[in-house]
């Protein structure tokens, strides 16, 4: 009887963890390999648009994963300085009317928590730091930092913009700065005094900058996000802390009830925007 193929992932994230459960529902033999000693509350708000959660249905969690998402009553945009509106377009049931499926926001941990719920147990390796790849003569095998390999059918880098599978594959290729840095934070909603911050999809345009803020936690928790076109600061950590006054001191001046937002965090991370030149094709062997 012929054995199933085996596949080692590396990389513990969304696309990790959504690559090992579409794997497994296809009857793969999975390993996942994570550097982190744990799966944690890493990041904070994100959304999911209706072509993901067409593939997370056809996976078979789409009801879990709504479960745990918000969909506003509308998408806000606004002046940066008064607040004035700028457009204001219905969205809730829209997308799942226009495009078959709905477009939900929610905390990055919460999906991660989610797919991994879903894995069988021994799938997800820990303090795996994955430092390299190579083609064997009968698959491919990945190397780790404690010196152990794992040997499989097929290495998936999901490991992040540093990976060190795609740098085995196609040599040391350094990511580009975009000339943006934000920053992140993550505010109780029941903290602010009712009607100053909305529940809808908010989107404040100003010069050279702007900030989102949208729900998470089921519309528990408010997620927003600053940005600030600038050549100042290149850090490429996305959980790397700052303090309180430097994002308020960035956005002096802007609408009142933003400041409020800000100021009423516990924590903020700040992070350098980075991307790369897309690929002429995304293997090399196995």
């Amino acid at each position: 009887m012929s054995r199933k193929p085996r596949v080692a992932i590396i990389g513990g994230g969304i696309g990790g963890l959504t690559a090992a459960l579409a794997m497994l529902r296809r009857g793969f033999e999975v390993s996942l390999h994570e550097r982190s000693p744990a799966i944690g509350e890493i990041g904070a708000g994100i959304t999911l648009s209706p072509n993901s959660m067409k593939a997370y249905r056809a996976l078979g969690v789409d009801d879990q994963i709504a479960a745990i998402g918000f969909e506003s009553d509308y998408q806000v945009v606004r002046a940066w300085d008064t607040g004035k509106e700028i457009s204001r377009v219905y969205r809730k049931g829209i997308y799942e009317k226009e495009f078959g499926a709905p477009y939900y926001s929610m905390h990055r941990a919460d999906l991660v928590e989610t797919l991994g719920r879903n894995l069988p147990d021994g799938v997800v390796n820990l303090g795996a730091q994955c430092v390299g790849a190579e083609n064997t003569a009968s698959g491919a095998a990945a190397k780790f930092a404690d010196g152990s390999e794992v040997e499989a059918d097929l290495v998936v880098g999901a490991d992040g913009i540093h990976s060190a599978v795609r740098e085995a594959a196609f040599g040391k290729q350094d990511p580009r700065f975009t000339g943006t840095v934000c920053w992140r934070g993550l505010v109780p909603y029941d903290r602010f005094p009712e009607g100053l911050i909305s529940k809808d999809l908010n989107l404040y345009m100003g010069p050279k900058r702007h900030l989102i803020h949208y729900m998470v936690r089921c519309g528990d928790v408010v997620n927003f996000v600053a940005h600030v076109e600038t050549d100042s600061w290149t850090g490429e950590s996305w959980t790397q802390e700052c303090d309180r006054s430097e994002v308020l001191e960035t956005f002096a001046g802007w609408h009142e009830p933003i400041l409020q937002m800000i100021g009423a965090a516990d924590s903020y991370y700040k992070w350098a925007l980075y991307d790369r030149d897309p690929l002429q094709n995304w293997t090399r062997g196995r």
